[in-house]
């Protein structure tokens, strides 16, 4: 049991009668000791014989004799006494007799305080420690006390000073760590009934192991995160829970920036950089970027790295950790547009095998038999995870643990991605450019875990990529026949299709338009118009142009435009003069495309 040993010790100590030292509790700020050391005098000496003083701000011997006697309803009583007999004795010229009175009063209450005495918050003291000390010592040396101090000495700002001089006082000190175990269920007890309180309760482990990782053993910020995180699991939909494994790898997620951000490793700046692969290098990053890429290698399985196959999103991290808040349509939505969130089970067969390190030697045989199995027999799969177990044989291979060779297994893989492409067992790229998992130069990332890809791994890569393009490609005219019949019902949710994400998951990124039947799409406009919908058109139509630059690839998409163009005029035409006016007023406000010819220049 964590601090067991402290305890046994405190409870000895508190045990004497007029020991002659003091105990000195040094632990690192929320660490628990004010809980722990609270805890083990209640139990021994009953609330009636502790007082616990926090000399947080205390700056010389009045303020240290206030904060001795806070709370105390006999000491309020002195104060305000103290006031009516200054204002009385003013009145008659006697001078100050409250003040007198008061600290007559004072000395009394300070010789009846209780036997044992625990003083807080040593180092947000600004007395000088050889006057502090000498102040608490004068109740374990004239007064027989028990006296408890509680300290985080890494923090004094005269650290120095205060242990030189601590030993006169100070005859036995204990330091204790985070007892998670202790905590976590006092931590969960003051969240209400609730989806997030039943996830932590069922999840203590992840919990925990987040707790690890982190390093800190502040049991503060981790009570705040778990508050905070509760508060969002709660508005996630229930069929969510069912992707036992993204979920956990996004509350990992989660409490991991929480704690960091309160800590003040990160900033909420640096946020807007996670997508950068600056992050997940091995070697040491300096600048903004080196409190984000020491998070992303303390927290193994945690998308610290923001890539396509993120659990936490740019735009959903940026609605929870810079706005503070993301609203229940928008975080589900936002969620389930990873395409992480399909039911299975918290440690997938992806995962297993990235530790294949860790299982027993009568397990690894049926293992591998799984892993081959969804290579080259399951369909549909999902492209990261394949490339997780592919990448996981490869390695076992690599050992000498497989009776494929390795340029048969690489060849097979190869030929399975390909048919998987040809029968539909694979996703598109969504949007043309991502893809379910994280890739750059050599560097694989997937599900929280990454590595570094040798020549063959490439290869298998490189093809899947390919193979998901190709997917997409065969799918954008179906795509843009859904987009057309978004534009047709709901502009609002249109523009939402068409509008900017950091993370490339909108058609804002992805020239599509001239995939779509221009005369459909031009009758839907003056239908709009037709309704007195104009000015909603035209932010859609301005948002339509920002998205297109002087790149060759919209060329295609910016001369359907024109004749989009063309085609309103026609029907405006057909319709009326009034019409045609009030198009040409359209046009003069919000059609704001480039012209072909300065794609063309460009």
């Amino acid at each position: 049991m964590a601090n067991s040993v402290a305890k046994g010790a405190l409870k000895s100590y508190l045990k004497m009668k007029n020991p002659g030292y003091a105990i000195l509790v040094d632990a690192p700020w929320g660490a628990g000791k004010t809980h722990f050391v609270k805890e083990v005098c209640f139990e021994s000496d009953g609330t009636n014989n502790v007082r616990y003083v926090s000399l947080n701000g205390a700056s010389d011997d009045l303020a240290f004799r206030r904060a001795l006697l806070k709370d105390s309803y006999e000491a309020s009583l002195a104060e305000r006494g103290a006031i009516f007999g200054n204002i009385l004795s003013r009145k008659l010229r006697l001078g100050d007799l409250g003040n007198l009175a008061r600290d007559f009063l004072e000395e009394r209450l300070i010789a009846g305080l209780p036997e044992t005495l625990i003083f807080d918050d040593i180092e947000r003291s600004s007395i000088d420690p050889q006057q502090l000390l000498g102040l608490i010592n004068d109740f374990v040396e004239h007064k027989g006390k028990r006296v408890i101090l509680l300290v985080h000495s890494e923090e004094h700002d005269h650290k120095e000073a205060f242990l030189n001089r601590k030993e006169k006082l100070v005859g036995r000190t204990l330091h204790i760590e985070a007892d998670l175990d202790a905590a976590l269920p006092n931590f969960l007890a003051a969240i209400d009934h609730s989806r997030g309180r039943k996830f932590f309760q069922e999840h203590e482990k992840l919990i925990g192991s987040v707790f690890e990782q982190a390093g800190h053993q502040n049991l503060r910020l981790l009570r705040n995160a778990l508050r905070d995180c509760s508060l969002v699991l709660d508005r996630i939909d229930e069929d969510l829970f069912s992707a036992k494994e993204p979920m956990a790898r996004f509350v990992s997620t989660f409490l991991a920036f929480s704690m960091a951000l309160a800590k003040g490793e990160i900033t909420t700046q640096v946020l807007d950089c996670r997508d950068s692969w600056k992050i997940a290098v091995s070697g040491e990053v300096e600048g903004d970027l080196k409190g984000l890429n020491k998070l992303f290698k303390r927290h193994e399985g945690a998308d610290i790295h923001a890539h396509s196959g993120s659990v936490l999103s740019m735009a959903l991290c940026e609605l929870l950790f810079v706005r503070g808040h993301a609203e229940t349509e928008a975080l589900n939505e936002l969620l389930k547009s990873t395409g992480q969130f399909n039911q299975q089970d918290e440690n997938p067969l992806w995962k297993r095998i990235a530790h294949w390190g860790d299982f027993a030697w009568d397990e690894l045989k049926e293992l591998i038999a799984q892993g081959e199995d969804y290579l080259f027999e399951a369909s549909p799969v999902e492209a990261g995870p394949y490339l997780h177990i592919a990448d996981g044989l490869l390695r076992i291979e690599s050992y000498g643990g497989l009776q494929t060779s390795r340029k048969e297994l690489v060849a097979k893989i190869l030929q399975r991605v390909e048919v998987l492409a040809r029968s539909g067992g694979l996703p598109p790229a969504k949007m043309g450019r991502r893809f379910g998992w994280g890739a750059r130069g050599r560097h694989f990332s997937f599900g929280g875990y990454g590595c570094d890809a040798n020549d063959d791994f490439l290869d298998i890569m490189n093809s899947m990529s390919a193979a998901q393009l190709r997917i997409y490609e065969g799918k954008k005219e179906e795509l843009a026949k859904k987009l057309a019949e978004c534009f047709g019902s709901d502009l609002s949710r249109f523009m939402l299709k068409i509008s900017y994400t950091q993370d490339e998951t909108t058609y804002y990124h992805v020239p599509i338009f001239h995939e779509i039947d221009v005369d459909g799409f031009a009758q839907s406009c003056l239908e709009y118009l037709e309704s007195g919908q104009g000015n909603a058109l035209g932010q859609v139509f301005e948002q339509l142009a920002d998205r297109h630059n002087n790149n060759e690839e919209w060329q295609p998409e910016i001369e359907w435009f024109y004749v989009l163009r063309e085609k309103l005029e026609k029907g405006a035409i057909h319709h009326s003069k009034l019409a045609r006016a009030q198009l040409e007023l359209f046009f003069r406000f919000y059609w704001k495309f480039a012209s072909p010819e300065e794609v063309k220049i460009g």
